[in-house]
């Protein structure tokens, strides 16, 4: 199935999700974080993260998505059924059990792709968590690489 000049079907556009994961018509994954800021979390709340899934495989079944496991780090993430449709939005939840920083690296699969052989991609995603007390206009949100 080919597209005409100028479709946007299958292509990203703009979104306020934090990760866009990418399906190929070969059906293979692709995961990239985007620009969209994620907040500060608090300690034992959970925080959403958006993520847009461009599918121009026209893929069906489930995307998993699976973490790293991180000492104080309880992620939710919920298998998505994939309807083949060449958008759909998604996402899972993040919870720090006290404040500071974690690193996560996620893998997304795409299970039912290729007559089932699992694609997966990487992609990271950099969390703070901030004491109840703190006020996050006044927190300096620069990370540890960029100084």
């Amino acid at each position: 199935m080919s597209c005409e000049p100028g479709c946007t079907c299958c292509t990203s556009v703009a979104t306020d999700a934090a990760f866009v994961v990418t399906i190929n018509p070969e059906g293979r994954v692709e995961a990239a974080r985007t620009d969209v800021e994620v907040e500060p979390l608090r300690p034992d709340a959970w925080a959403e993260i958006p993520v847009s899934v461009t599918n121009k495989g026209y893929v069906t079944g489930p995307l998993q998505l699976r973490s790293s496991a991180v000492p104080g780090v309880e992620v939710d993430a919920p298998d998505t059924e994939l309807t083949g449709a060449p958008s759909q939005q998604t996402r899972f939840r993040v919870r720090l059990a006290e404040p500071g920083a974690a690193d996560l690296t996620l893998r997304f699969w795409a299970i039912g792709s290729l007559g089932g052989l699992a694609n997966k991609n990487t992609a990271y995603l950099y969390l703070r968590c901030l004491a109840d007390d703190t006020d996050p206009s006044r927190e300096d949100v620069r990370g540890a690489a960029t100084r």
